[in-house]
């Protein structure tokens, strides 16, 4: 999964630094909802990564010789994606003490667009947004809008959440029920009970639905049905979560929290100790990731490293503001007037929701109308 650093090095020597970095492990804050690809022992042998004629070459050290094959593809993976962010390099050669190193299921040199199942901004082939009409849930389709099949198609739901893969829907009914059930045409409704009034339903890891429940905090439910509750650590004094939205690699977590009258954006690691999705689940060590935002309403992630905001920085109307989590950088994407909600996916148009019930999408840097309805998401 990504993990977002600033190197400050340009030109020829970027390759060396990025690939340093990758082999010295994750970041101290990030290390204990992660896992390296490389088996102890592993460095560069030769201090250097050229890059000939598009080909990145990796020289390991012998001890990357006694890698299994399944630490081989693990390696792999890490370092084509991690040198593919630089657009001069068009595949990644690696050698152990000058000799092949071979890799099951890939040729060498390895394509940039080799892994692509742990492309951290993978999406669903076929990938729409969704909302939701009194009618029902519909897909936001290139001929407008369709009604998703079975119950969600005919649900009215006051806010939704759809799940990584696009098969699973999650969402609160006009009556206040945690509803969550798949989108297929014979799917069963399956409510969920929790003992209080939940809000910001989300997709989480493993399929599991997280929400926030008045007076009991943050929860998870599994593909059972299964409620857990999810330690939350290191808030601020008198702060609870407005609502907690996991990145799509399941190991970071966008934070709303309230503090007094203030509300603020805050990004937190995401563990688990257990086998299943909701089992001993912690969001620890939240820290801040902007300083400009003084009012923040609603977080969707936009890509592995950015995150959508709706949010103010005093004064005004509330509007989108894009969130680099390398640097902090934070920048204004504008909106509709009366906007309430928002929705992000990578290489998605940007969704907005208002108090008026009317969905906008951005295209070509202005906010069009889109359709009716509320809760506009994407699948996370």
């Amino acid at each position: 999964m990504p993990d977002p650093r600033l190197i400050p090095v340009y030109g020829p020597a970027q390759a060396t630094t990025l690939t340093r970095y990758l082999l010295a492990g994750p970041s101290d804050w990030l290390q204990p909802a992660v896992r390296t690809g490389f088996p102890d022992g592993v460095r560069l042998n030769l201090e250097s990564v050229p890059i000939v004629n598009g080909v990145a070459q990796v020289d390991l050290n012998r001890s990357s010789r006694l890698a299994s094959d399944e630490a081989r593809v693990s390696l792999s993976e890490q370092l084509v994606w991690t040198l593919a962010q630089l657009s001069d390099v068009k595949s990644v050669g690696i050698t152990s003490a000058g000799e092949p190193y071979l890799v099951p299921g890939v040729a060498s040199p390895q394509p940039r667009g080799s892994w692509p199942e742990v492309n951290p901004n993978a999406m669903p082939i076929g990938v729409t947004g969704y909302a939701a009409q009194t009618a029902g849930v519909v897909a936001l389709t290139d001929q407008g809008t369709a009604p998703v099949p079975g119950p969600a198609g005919i649900t009215d739901f006051i806010d939704i959440a759809v799940s990584g893969d696009n098969t699973m829907l999650g969402g609160i009914d006009v009556k206040g029920n945690l509803i969550r059930m798949p989108m297929t045409a014979r799917a069963a409704r399956e409510r969920i009970s929790l003992g209080g009034a939940p809000s910001a339903p989300a997709f989480g890891p493993n399929g599991s639905l997280w929400v926030v429940v008045a007076g009991k905090g943050l929860i998870a439910a599994d593909e059972r049905g299964v409620v857990a509750s999810i330690s939350v650590q290191g808030l601020p004094k008198r702060s609870f979560i407005l609502s907690a939205v996991p990145s799509r690699d399941g190991t970071r977590a966008a934070l709303i929290v309230r503090t007094g009258a203030r509300t603020r954006l805050l990004l937190a690691r995401v563990t688990s100790s257990g086998p299943t999705a909701t089992t001993d689940l912690t969001i620890s060590e939240p820290v801040k990731v902007e300083k400009q935002l003084t009012e923040v309403v609603d977080v969707a992630w936009a890509d592995s490293d950015h995150l959508l905001v709706l949010g103010g920085t005093g004064g005004g109307e509330l509007q989108a503001y894009s969130v680099n989590l390398a640097d902090g950088s934070v920048g204004a994407v504008g909106g509709a007037a009366g906007a309430i909600s928002i929705a992000a996916a990578p290489s998605q148009p940007h969704l907005m929701g208002t108090s008026e019930g009317k969905i906008y999408e951005v295209l070509g840097g202005a906010w069009l109308s889109r359709t009716s309805g509320v809760a506009p998401t994407y699948p996370n």
